[in-house]
């Protein structure tokens, strides 16, 4: 009697993009779209694709540049939303690392330390593990990291604030991230990622454009196949756990031990 095991063979995820915060044409209005549009589709993580502030890069800040990036930071740790069922994995972009370079401001540590519900992994790029599987989060950054070797099924890319997902002849699915601000004029928005798994490895990729206007509209859905050879099938697949009543398990197994038992499912991973 064996319960149906945490973490789905489907999965789902909000994906945004360049809200440069602090800029003059940032959009917390569409921030708080995306996270309703989460919370009422039942999506909990958020992947995030660079750029969370303006950085040094905003107009006129040379005249107090140290005060304007406190703010830029400040102003993010408060006005980012908050719900205590969604997690945000980001990784920084050059806006960021901006402050980094010009003044140590390191928004890695400040925001790890200051918003429990956000999941900094790092400047450049960051893996996002999900079951035997990883997709990255990718942000230029000039003399930084550029995935070319390492195979990822996904990589999601921030930067150039126009959505475009093509699978490469690698077979890496490569997808830009929209911004969601009206930096570069271009049309706020977010994703919907949606991943199907085998054997705990991703086979299946939906991802739908999400245009926010009177309303929410899917204006677009592109459905990506992985065919992943010599995967190791039987290895346990990580990140599940399993529920059960220790009761209902005795019945169920007879003479042999709980813990035994216990180990036997874990190794078997499905």
């Amino acid at each position: 009697k064996l319960r149906k095991p945490l973490g789905s063979k489907e999965e789902s995820f909000l994906v945004i993009s360049d809200t440069h915060l602090g800029h003059e044409k940032e959009r917390l209005d569409l921030l708080d779209r995306a996270y309703n549009y989460a919370s009422k589709n039942d999506i909990h993580v958020i992947l995030f694709a660079g750029d969370l502030i303006d950085g040094t890069y905003t107009k006129g800040i040379k005249e107090r540049d140290r005060d304007i990036l406190f703010e830029q930071i400040e102003h993010f740790i408060k006005s980012y939303p908050h719900d205590d069922r969604i997690t945000n994995i980001m990784v920084l972009g050059d806006h960021d690392y901006s402050a980094l370079t010009a003044y140590y401001l390191n928004l890695k540590e400040i925001i790890n330390n200051r918003r429990h519900d956000i999941v900094v992994g790092g400047y450049n790029s960051t893996n996002v593990e999900l079951k035997n599987d990883k997709i990255m989060l990718f942000h230029h950054i000039d003399g930084g990291f550029i995935p070319n070797k390492e195979y990822y099924p996904i990589i999601i890319k921030g930067h150039t604030h126009n959505y475009t997902s093509i699978k490469r002849d690698d077979g890496v699915l490569y997808i830009n991230a929209p911004a969601i601000s009206d930096v570069m004029d271009t049309h706020p928005s977010a994703l919907v990622l949606n991943l199907s798994f085998k054997d705990g490895y991703i086979n299946e990729a939906d991802v739908k454009h999400l245009l926010f206007l009177d309303k929410d509209y899917i204006v677009s859905t592109n459905r990506f196949e992985f065919k992943r050879n010599n995967l190791e099938k039987f290895n346990p697949i990580k990140n599940e756990e399993y529920l059960y009543e220790e009761r209902d398990l005795m019945e169920l197994i007879g003479d042999v031990s709980l813990d035994d038992e216990k180990e036997l499912i874990m190794k078997r991973g499905s």
